[in-house]
């Protein structure tokens, strides 16, 4: 088992704001900030219910997320998230951004219960940078969706322990299996 990082909320997108707040009141500044600058450059995020329509821009913007980060194509093919979405329907989201038109960046979500696990991310670093995209689309947009879903605690993954405890989050010894 590893440790991931356990984020555990109230309610309410601003109710997980107020509790922030207390704990590490920049970052709960910075989420002001996030998502006015999401806003005045247009960004958009999305639950995408045929994904299959979307699956080589989707696709293609993992495959460069996994090359800038680790050398490496994106290990799935190109019809990925659909199949996800198809074999999963009720169980996965798969959230995409969007700017001027065009997807910029991908989220997958999987919910049991009141819980949900952040799966996988992938955006454009440069095209995404003047919106926040990574804090939107990894934190401030699952958080209110799985908020409004009735979640009581999203699982974030083994990575950026620094970030995501400035976020809120507790690490946690568990692991995250799928049948």
């Amino acid at each position: 088992f590893g440790k991931q990082a356990e984020l555990k909320f109230h309610t309410t997108f601003e109710a997980y704001r107020r509790h922030l707040h207390s704990a590490h009141p920049h970052t709960a500044h910075n989420i002001s900030g996030d998502l006015n600058r999401a806003r005045r450059a247009g960004l958009r995020i999305e639950r995408l219910d045929c994904p299959e329509q979307h699956q080589a821009a989707l696709h293609g913007v993992m495959d460069r997320h996994f090359q800038r980060l680790n050398g490496q194509p994106f290990p799935y093919q190109a019809n990925f998230f659909a199949e996800v979405g198809r074999r999963l329907a009720g169980a996965a989201d798969i959230y995409a951004a969007w700017l001027g038109g065009e997807i910029v960046g991908v989220a997958l979500v999987f919910r049991h219960g009141d819980s949900a696990h952040l799966s996988i991310i992938g955006f454009d670093r440069d095209k995404g940078r003047e919106a926040s995209l990574y804090a939107n689309l990894g934190y401030n947009h699952p958080i209110a969706k799985c908020a409004e879903a009735g979640c009581r605690h999203i699982y974030y993954g083994r990575t950026c322990y620094e970030l995501k405890l400035r976020r809120g989050c507790q690490l946690r010894k568990l692991d995250l299996y799928l049948k």
